[in-house]
């Protein structure tokens, strides 16, 4: 009996060694991209270009992730995050919140920090609906993927009243100036303006609403 007792015994421990064993392995497995040292961030930002106000985004993640890493990571784990300046040209990198470029089945965490546009472009409609039902809407949009997304959205949202939208013009964001399509955008007789443009597009915008004395709301 105590030579069965020393058998069963060795044996229990031997299967709890390999229980442990797995049980540290498994939480050695890392998705790419992290260790038991370091967590890599991967980013793109338009930090030169006609999108560059964007730059200061990246530029603040940056700072963030350098605080965090000087009250000492997470959980030992120095955070490195790499930053590409993509130029906003979209054959190089896209970061959008298009739909087209997501698939979130497949790359979960390849992702815009944003909402997608189409969504965002239904939350200003459901807005507009509870607020301004009979509102006559003006679109500034941006003629890209990003640009045309929202404006689907914001249609879409709208849905059997997307008959409010009574003007829209778009623009390129490398555009020098977009007063002509705001001047055309006044003269509609809006009373609603919604402006879908990246940050030079959105301040000229702002100015030129102020030089023509229109009081929509933005």
């Amino acid at each position: 009996m105590p030579r069965l007792r020393s058998f069963t015994v060795l044996a229990a421990l031997a299967v709890a060694a390999t229980f442990t064993a797995t049980a540290a392995n498994a939480q050695k497995k890392y998705d790419p991209g992290a260790s038991d040292t370091e967590i890599k961030i991967g980013n793109i930002m338009p930090y030169s270009g006609p999108a560059s106000s964007y730059g200061v985004i990246g530029k603040t993640e940056a700072a963030y992730f350098e605080k965090i890493n000087a009250e000492g990571g997470i959980n030992g784990r120095k955070i490195k995050f790499i930053s590409y300046d993509d130029a906003k040209v979209p054959q190089l990198f896209v970061a959008s919140g298009a739909t087209k470029w997501g698939d979130p089945k497949n790359f979960p965490w390849t992702m815009g920090w944003q909402p997608n546009y189409q969504s965002e472009g239904r939350i200003y409609a459901k807005y507009i609906l509870e607020n301004f039902p009979n509102g006559k809407i003006a679109v500034l949009w941006q003629n890209d993927d990003a640009g045309k997304d929202q404006f689907k959205g914001l249609k879409d949202g709208l849905g059997e009243k997307a008959g409010m939208i009574i003007a829209d013009k778009s623009y390129e964001v490398s555009d020098p100036t977009i007063d002509s399509q705001i001047v055309a955008l006044h003269d509609s007789g809006a009373d609603i303006f919604f402006s879908w443009a990246a940050p030079k597009g959105s301040a000229q915008a702002i100015r030129k609403v102020g030089e023509l004395g229109w009081k929509p709301k933005f």
